[in-house]
């Protein structure tokens, strides 16, 4: 079993300041969308389900891929999208949608205790990357017994992090040493 985990496309933000973005729904940009283009005209696979993160930025790159997928292959059937809640970021909490200069202000010591332990830190409201890996490795383990090739997932950095992390048998503390642009992916074969 392969599972070839994109991250979604860029988005529509409101400026150019670093966000807590989590759960909060971005459209994809412009640039997003052509980066989700661009990643199906060179997928060389055979998926036959494209399963997604029910929010709206996953959900956009989901769609855009598979019907630039469906004109690279001359059909005209579209491979099938899923939606999982269990595949969508970190939920942020309080701090949802505020700057990395909001918190800092606003939430000095939580943001110090949340850098110190990262994997184990609940944000007021939200949830532990822990949470975000077994969440999301229960959702692989689905999709494993859904699928015998090969399957595509669309969803967000964190959830690849946390998963790259299960799969290579590495600490989360590790986690954000190894990063994904968008539109790019990460590979787990053999699950």
């Amino acid at each position: 079993m392969k599972l070839i985990l994109y991250r979604h496309g860029e988005m529509c933000l409101p400026d150019q300041e670093k966000r807590y973005i989590g759960r909060t729904d971005f459209a994809l940009s412009e640039r997003g969308k052509e980066q989700m283009q661009q990643a199906a005209l060179l997928y060389e696979g055979k998926a036959e389900k494209i399963y997604a993160s029910t929010s709206l930025r996953s959900r956009e790159s989901a769609e855009i891929f598979a019907a630039a997928l469906a004109q690279k292959n001359h059909s005209s059937s579209r491979i099938e999208i899923i939606l999982r809640a269990d595949l969508q970021e970190i939920h942020m909490g309080e701090w949802e949608g505020k700057t990395f200069t909001e918190v800092k202000r606003a939430y000095f010591s939580e943001f110090e205790n949340r850098g110190k332990n990262l994997a184990a830190y609940r944000v007021p409201g939200g949830e532990t990357f822990l949470e975000v890996q077994e969440r999301a490795a229960h959702a692989i383990k689905a999709i494993a017994q859904q699928t015998d090739n090969e399957a595509i997932l669309i969803t967000h950095l964190g959830v690849i992090r946390t998963l790259r992390c299960l799969f290579e048998n590495k600490p989360l503390s590790q986690m954000m040493e190894w990063t994904v642009g968008y539109g790019k992916y990460y590979v787990m074969n053999s699950i």
